[in-house]
This record gives structure tokens, C-alpha cells and sequence, in this order.
């Protein structure tokens, strides 16, 4: 029988991309707060989710305690979102799992969620998401299941609906920008800095070699919002001139594996 328990999130390192989703996502939502998006009553949310959660099933309340306990110790909601998401997918119809998690994301703040049309974006890349939530789901009876494979999934799959309804020129609008660290005085004898990594490039990269199947430039652009397609298009023709990845099939219908 499957344990919920999302606890794993109150102390855990995360990986730098879903940082920078998380970080676009808080920004896309106050973005929206400021050009006047819908608000919704938090008070009125709260009553239907209470009338909802006293008839679901049992494993599906447990889930939901879940998610509040780690709320209480004041994990993101994005992030426990996404573990509760994982699991209803297990247990319940895509189309309700997603109803809850959009209900309950309005209800802790993140109100740009009731806009989003995250069925639309799961058609528009159907082998991406179909194969990371696969991917989440296994060994999940056995609670081996790799939560964070779905918890970047489900915050792209965010981000992409999020992105077509705030047409904005780039994805660089929403995101932070860390300040520059300081530079150390040079010592005159010392000898030059080696050339700073592209970590774009190296993301791309990352993904390419720990994909077990083949993925395609659309995949990864939705997996990795923050990185540019001319980036990832570039990371991609390196990878292959290099040897450190093939390309698979046409140009047009490209998927790219790891050597």
C-alpha cells in the first residue's frame, strides 16, 4: 500500500531548473496580480474543497493530509502540489487530478492557476508529459516512486500554460535576475579564469544524457522553459557534432539520445 508523505520536501535540495520554475511561476503570478487578473474569493474556494474532500475516498483524503502537513511546515505550494497531483493521477482520472490540484493552487494564492488550460498544453506535447508521468508513477505502489521526475513536469506544464496566456516577448520577463558575485582583486601573477560554462548549455546537456529514451527539442523546451530553443537547438547540434549524443530520425521530427 502507497504512503503519502510529501515530508521529503521540507529539507531538500532542489534541482537548478526547477528552482528557476518555481521562481518564473511566483513571477508570472505577481505579474498577473498587477495587471488586474481575476480574483477569486479564497474563503469561497475553501468551502468547496472541504465539501469536495468529505466525499472522496479514503486513500485520496490521505493524500490531501498529506499536502497540508507539509503546507504547515511551509513547503512551496507548487512544489506540494505537485507530489498531491502525482498521486491522484494514481488513484483517480487525469482530468479530476487536475481539477483538485488548480483548485487547491487558487486557493493558496496562486489564483493565475484558474486561467490555465493545462489539458490544451498536455495535448500540445503529449510525449513529454505522457512519458514523465509513466516514469512518476513507477514502482509507486512500492513507494519508490521518483516524486521530483513528476514535480518538473507538473511545473512546466504550469509554466507552458501560464506563458500562453501572459504573451509576453520572452520568458526572461518573469525571471530574477541574481546580482553578478563579486569579483576578487586579481593578483598580477595570477593566471587567467577559465572560460565560464554555458550552465544553459550544460542543462541541456544534463537532460540528454540522463534521458533513458530519446527526446526531441520540443521535450526539452518544455521541460527546461528558462533555456532558449536557440540554446537548446545549439546544445543539441554540440552534443552531436562531438559525439556525446546522436540524432534520431529527420530534421523536422529530431529526437536526440546520449552516447
Amino acid at each position: 500500500m502507497h504512503i503519502f508523505d510529501y515530508s521529503f520536501l521540507e529539507n531538500i535540495i532542489l534541482p537548478t531548473n526547477i528552482s528557476a520554475l518555481l521562481q518564473s511561476l511566483w513571477n508570472m503570478q505577481a505579474f498577473w496580480a498587477r495587471t488586474g487578473g481575476q480574483k477569486t474569493d479564497p474563503e469561497i474556494l475553501r468551502q468547496d474543497l472541504t465539501k469536495d474532500r468529505a466525499l472522496l475516498p479514503v486513500e485520496e483524503s490521505l493524500a490531501f493530509s498529506a499536502y497540508s502537513s507539509v503546507r504547515k511546515a511551509g513547503v512551496d505550494p507548487l512544489l506540494a502540489a505537485s507530489c498531491l497531483t502525482l498521486d491522484l493521477l494514481c488513484l483517480s482520472s487525469p482530468s479530476l487530478a487536475l481539477a483538485h490540484a488548480q483548485s487547491m493552487l487558487r486557493q493558496e494564492g496562486f489564483t493565475l492557476c484558474g486561467r490555465l488550460s493545462l489539458e490544451d498544453t498536455i495535448a500540445r506535447y503529449p510525449a513529454y508529459f505522457q512519458r514523465e508521468t509513466a516514469l512518476s508513477k513507477q514502482r509507486w505502489e512500492e513507494n519508490e516512486n521518483d516524486y521530483l521526475i513528476y514535480i518538473a513536469a507538473f511545473l512546466s506544464l504550469l509554466y507552458l500554460s501560464a506563458r500562453k496566456l501572459l504573451p509576453l516577448p520572452a520568458p526572461e520577463a518573469f525571471t530574477l535576475k541574481e546580482p553578478a558575485p563579486e569579483k576578487a582583486p586579481r593578483h598580477k601573477n595570477a593566471k587567467p579564469a577559465a572560460p565560464r560554462r554555458n550552465t544553459k548549455r550544460a542543462m541541456v546537456e544534463e537532460m540528454v544524457r540522463s534521458s533513458a529514451q530519446p527526446v526531441s527539442k520540443a521535450e526539452i523546451c518544455a521541460a527546461l522553459p528558462q533555456v532558449s530553443p536557440t540554446t537548446v537547438e545549439a546544445a543539441l547540434g554540440a552534443m552531436v557534432k562531438s559525439g556525446a549524443a546522436r540524432r534520431i530520425g529527420p530534421a523536422r521530427t529530431a529526437r536526440y539520445i546520449g552516447n
